[in-house]
């Protein structure tokens, strides 16, 4: 949701957001390509990253914390 000062909101659980951030996490971690997340809300790739910390997945968390460029 957006408000009229163009900030991004989410409130908690919030079934349709958690299945965005899986459907990312899952597309991103498949080949770790970082155009996956062009366009993407930058709270969908926190909810990613907070998620691919629950799913105890190292080599996806150091390709979304990693400013190399691939």
């Amino acid at each position: 949701m957006q408000t009229e000062t163009d900030m991004e909101i989410v409130t908690l659980p919030n079934p349709g957001f958690e299945n965005i951030v899986q459907e990312v996490y899952y597309s991103f971690s498949s080949n770790h390509d970082l155009s996956v997340l062009k366009g993407v809300s930058p709270l969908v790739i926190i909810g990613v990253y907070f998620y691919v910390n629950e799913q105890k997945d190292p080599e996806t968390m150091w390709h979304l914390y990693s400013t190399k460029k691939m």
